[in-house]
């Protein structure tokens, strides 16, 4: 448009380097100073820089930086890599190293290599021991930097100079054409007897601190040169510091109720606020009288009429000098008296703290004076600092002058382009807020009768966004949507919300100004009001708003952001209900190939947990996984900010995420889809979740032993490094009864954890078969990493073993009541298969049918569909493997999933092939539903596959509820088919001792002995003398006894007395241990006998 913005580039700030570049970089200590280490760094880089470990011709890390500096009584190699992938790659190094089998790097290599040794450390670092050099290898630490620099500045503070120290008289002198000669300043030795009118100046190096610019203060009159050189040193010193807090522009902010209040606060954060504000105001009255010395350097004629480059660099001191008042606290009046104290107590000040807006004011008059041009950057520093001392009506002022261009005396000239970028650090929006604070100032003022107002808030700002955009029409979107976000932050979000959904507005402000009344809703903590306000504008009921008067399009059409933003606020209402909405929406965004927020996506995953979806969210999980970290290109366009869809470029890879940023996100949708899984009981889905993230997260898997859980939890790096990831993985622990694995983890971390409020935990606990689930599934995932790494198709062996390794872990699922995970499980396992096994490719159709928990249409449903299920009848699953899948959908109440389960993984058998366990399992769920058609299918299935176990099962289920009739016919049915079992014959014999009939119980129960006994190769007599106790269990006393023919009532219990007597002495005589039921038998019936063998009476 013809527009040019020229921008002077900040100067470079070591603190803000080192901040940004974290998380590239990595630090080894511990080399021995002033000798020569060059062979063993070059150990140490072929460990971390290698891709390819232990191979030296492997592909090298590209290294941007790579060099030491000696420090105190050591050495420090200081190593940035070119991108975090890189970095991260290079602490991978590191872990495999650790946990190689052999323990030491190296240790295959030439014998002339040194070994070197990695072993853990807290905090994320390793130690490396290369024969007697032991170096640590560790992240970058910002708190060590900022004590360091906190340290060396107090250490100035004590370093004492000459107390006559004056500006040398031959220091600065101007010629007669006005060029400046500079003398070099040299400082007063404490060894060299001077007189006392001879002084010399200090040296103004970079090394000062503000204790050494008080000497400007009342009495000095520095140069140019001085000026600018002392106030970069405080500039320097004022960016080091954290960034300033929000609290201090009065932002609004919403009322949280006392039970929701978290104490996030400790008495150290409280103290270190305390002291960074005690520094900022010295620092503020610091920069406060170099500013005063110098306006009397101009006043005197020592500093004059600048050309160019002096101009500039008077200018660019000021524009700083500006900055670091506004980013100080007002005044001493809103301080507690130990802050008070704490700021005055050690620099002799009377408590007078400096007014940072009256400080710009100052500023302002001396670029005035000395004819230098006021930016608009000078404009935004004056406007914060006006706005942390409640002077709103300045402030506004102050921001409308470089819009109106009145003739007052802070004008601009009028006209001026405001910089449209958003942010709440950006001039744009601050000075909006100022114009609505100042609004809503007036505005109550007149509510209670003292003046006259005649504009609401929220047109006033609205208006002054659209004259900017006269001034700027290429601005005009960002301009509304700083209008709505400013008004927000005032807490104006209903008068916005009104005045936005008003027909005029609408016809005015076009489709913009909904995302502006979103935005003002979303600053306001006010999420239901954001998604009224979305549903409002998207409904296309408003007749007056026809078209867009700058670019006629129709108000309905869907805009990205607003979307997004609707996505993000249903994720912010905790009482949910707007997960289907949710669900929609990102539909319609994948759909359409829009992007969409990080924050958005995350509302999305918020709003499937309040709604308790766990099955959407794990699929929106697998989702973001299989777009971001496991495929080559993105799918999923996602942003840091909700505010880069408003840029015409966010479809470029400027605005995406960056790894960190991506993991964080990971993290925060897997803790997300872990509480939602733990709301409904799923502990072990939880779990199984974690894992697979932490493959996508760290690259790696689980190295899990039966005797070290929490170690192996802990390892993951998931876990380590997210407190919401280790707090849902606590409740999952606690759901399943693994409470000494909290314990183990609470002293691995030398922390205490609190559980938190989830599903009440049932009486029963399953820890011992989940820590057999757990170890196995590590295996299954390791298996399934290496079946990806894998460069050729899987072999038919592999291929059974890894199916018998993933039905022993989905067995132990089912064994800790966790099916869902077992499942779940083989869902991973079989998609990574199937990327591998071409005979698999294609198989892809409906099996764990967890689209059936969303009834969607289109995209969204299409969305939050498994795309990795697999069809079992193509997959020719083995017996064991195929009877895990039914019998985990029959503990889900998936009957029919697990009946199709059946009938498609038995399609492809052929004469010789058996599949009764699978068999059995579905009989078991189907007996679930009605014993008539578990017959029926009994009826319908092969002949080879009847087996002992099949009838057990279903009189078992007779047996339990009471149906003894019935169990007759299916022992019937049994001897026909020649699979008659000891379990089904006692069943049986139990049958028929509780059925009704009046005579013949001894005869038939005798038939059943006898069939029994022929099949096990005994007589009938000694199979009941070998199964009496399991008879009597059965069939009761009365009927064992006449089975063993002790058939008088008066002697019986002698007769059984001395038979457990003898089978007591029979196992002595063995060598084995009688059994309970004998031994009992002794212990009741002994009490009611005398010392003459007879019955007391």
């Amino acid at each position: 448009n013809g527009e040019t913005m020229i921008r002077r580039t900040p100067p470079f700030n070591y603190i803000e380097s080192v901040r940004n570049s974290r998380s590239k970089m990595m630090v080894v200590e511990g080399w021995p100073k002033g000798q020569n280490a060059s062979e063993t760094e070059a150990h140490v880089r072929s460990l971390l820089c290698n891709e390819a470990q232990n191979t030296a011709n492997g592909n090298q890390i590209p290294v941007a930086y790579w060099g030491f500096f000696e420090e105190d009584s050591e050495g420090v190699l200081d190593i940035e890599f070119e991108s975090e992938e890189g970095a991260m790659r290079a602490w991978d190094n590191l872990r495999r190293a650790m946990s190689s089998s052999q323990g030491v790097y190296g240790a295959e290599e030439d014998s002339r290599t040194d070994e070197i040794e990695v072993q853990p450390l807290q905090g994320g670092s390793y130690r490396l021991k290369i024969g007697e050099l032991s170096l640590v290898a560790r992240p970058i630490d910002m708190s060590m930097i900022m004590e360091r620099i906190l340290l060396d500045k107090e250490n100035m503070k004590k370093f004492e100079r000459t107390p006559n120290a004056t500006i040398s008289k031959d220091m600065d002198t101007i010629s007669k054409d006005g060029k400046r000669i500079e003398a070099p300043l040299q400082q007063t030795s404490h060894t060299t007897e001077t007189s006392p009118s001879e002084t010399h100046d200090p040296p103004l190096s970079s090394k000062m601190t503000h204790d050494s610019y008080k000497k400007w203060q009342g009495k000095e009159t520095p140069s140019l040169s001085q000026f600018t050189h002392c106030l970069n040193q405080m500039y320097q010193e004022h960016i080091s510091l954290p960034p300033p807090s929000r609290e201090w522009l009065h932002e609004y902010v919403r009322r949280i109720p006392s039970n929701q209040r978290q104490q996030t606060n400790t008495a150290e954060d409280t103290e270190l606020k305390k002291q960074l504000v005690a520094q900022r105001n010295e620092l503020c009255r610091d920069v406060a009288n170099l500013v005063s010395c110098v306006k009397k350097s101009i006043d005197r004629g020592k500093i004059r009429a600048l050309g160019s480059k002096d101009g500039y660099s008077m200018s660019d001191s000021l524009g700083r000098a500006m900055f670091i008042y506004s980013e100080c606290p007002s005044t001493l009046d809103g301080l507690s008296n130990e802050m008070k104290q704490s700021i005055t107590s050690n620099d002799g000040s009377d408590g007078k703290a400096v007014s940072p807006y009256e400080a710009c004011i100052d500023v302002f008059n001396i670029l005035r004076d000395l004819n230098l041009d006021i930016h608009p950057s000078h404009f935004s520093y004056a406007i914060r600092a006006a706005c942390h001392e409640f002077r709103w009506e300045e402030a506004a002022n102050l921001f409308l002058s470089q819009i109106d261009g009145d003739d007052t005396d802070m004008a601009s000239g009028g006209f001026v382009p405001i910089d449209p970028s958003l942010g709440w650090d950006q001039p744009l929006e601050v000075g909006l807020y100022a114009v609505a604070r100042d609004s809503l100032y007036k505005l109550k003022k007149a509510e209670e009768g003292e003046e006259d107002v005649d504009i609401s808030p929220s047109k006033r700002v609205f208006e002054t966004a659209m004259k900017m955009c006269m001034i700027s029409p290429s601005g005009q979107e960002n301009y509304i949507l700083a209008a709505g976000s400013a008004l927000g932050r005032a807490g104006l979000w209903r008068d916005c919300l009104d005045f936005s959904t008003d027909s005029n507005s609408i016809s005015s402000y076009g489709p913009s100004i909904a995302a502006a009344a979103m935005l003002a809703c979303i600053r306001c903590s006010r999420s239901s009001e954001a998604i009224y306000a979305y549903d409002f504008f998207m409904s296309g009921n408003q007749s007056a708003a026809s078209e867009w008067q700058w670019a006629g399009g129709s108000t309905t059409a869907v805009k990205p952001l607003c979307r997004d933003l609707a996505c993000m606020s249903m994720g912010n209402v905790k009482k949910g209900g707007f997960s289907r909405d949710a669900m929609r929406l990102f539909g319609e965004l994948i759909d359409e190939d829009s992007p969409l927020s990080a924050d958005a996506l995350l509302g999305v995953a918020h709003s499937l947990e309040h709604d308790l979806d766990w099955q959407s969210s794990i699929q929106l999980l697998k989702g973001f996984i299989a777009s971001i970290h496991r495929e080559g290109s993105t799918s999923w366009r996602i942003l840091s900010e909700s505010l880069e869809l408003s840029k015409i470029d966010a479809v470029t890879s400027e605005g995406t995420l960056s790894q960190s940023e991506q993991n964080d996100l990971l993290a925060n949708i897997l803790a997300s889809v872990m509480r939602a899984c733990n709301h409904e009981g799923q502990y072990g889905l939880a779990i199984l979740m974690c894992s697979i993230a932490n493959t996508s997260y760290d690259n790696d898997w689980i190295d899990c032993k039966e005797n070290e859980p929490a170690k192996a939890i802990i390892s993951q790096k998931i876990v380590a490094e997210k407190q919401q990831v280790l707090e849902a993985y606590i409740q999952s622990l606690d759901g399943l009864g693994c409470g000494f694995i909290v314990n183990e983890l609470q002293n691995l971390r030398n922390t205490t954890f609190s559980i938190p409020r989830g599903r009440k935990r049932k009486g029963y606990t399953h820890a011992e078969s989940w820590i057999n689930a757990f170890v196995a599934m590590g295996r299954v995932l390791e298996a399934t990493h290496e079946i990806l790494l894998e460069g050729s198709d899987i072999s038919g062996e592999s291929r059974l073993l890894f199916e018998r390794g993933v039905g022993r872990a989905m067995d132990h699922c089912i064994d800790s009541k966790q099916p869902a995970a077992a499942l779940y499980l083989f869902d991973h396992a079989s998609a990574a298969v199937a990327k591998k096994d071409k005979s698999l490719a294609g198989r892809v159709k409906s099996f764990f049918g967890v689209e059936d928990t969303s009834d969607l249409t289109g995209g969204s449903g299409a969305m939050f569909q498994s795309n990795d299920e697999i069809d079992v009848k193509s997959l020719r699953l083995s017996d064991p493997l195929l009877a895990t899948i039914i019998k985990a959908n029959g503990k889900l109440g998936e009957i029919e999933k697990a009946r199709s389960a059946y009938y498609d993984g038995t399609l492809h058998l052929d004469d010789s092939a058996l599949m009764t366990q699978s068999a059995n399992n579905t009989l078991e769920v189907l007996l679930d539903i009605d014993i008539n058609e578990c017959m029926a299918f009994l009826d319908t299935m092969n002949v080879k596959f009847v087996n002992p176990s099949t009838f057990v099962v279903i009189a078992k289920r007779y047996a339990q509820n009471g149906i003894w009739p019935e169990i007759g016919e299916v022992y019937n049915r049994a001897k026909k088919g020649g699979a008659v079992s000891e379990e089904l014959g006692l069943i049986t014999m139990q049958a028929v001792c509780e059925s009704e009939l009046l005579n013949g119980k001894i005869i038939v129960l005798r038939k059943i002995v006898e069939d029994v006994s022929h099949l096990v190769g005994m007589k009938s007599n000694d199979w009941i003398h070998a199964k009496y106790w399991g008879i009597k269990r059965y069939v009761g006393f009365h009927y064992a006894r006449l089975l063993m023919r002790w058939n008088d009532p008066k002697t019986s219990q002698k007769e059984e007395l001395l038979f457990a007597i003898n089978e007591m002495r029979q196992c002595a005589r063995e060598g084995i241990a009688t059994k309970n039921a004998p031994l009992e038998c002794i212990v009741r019936i002994a009490q009611v006998y005398g010392t003459e063998g007879m019955i007391e009476d």
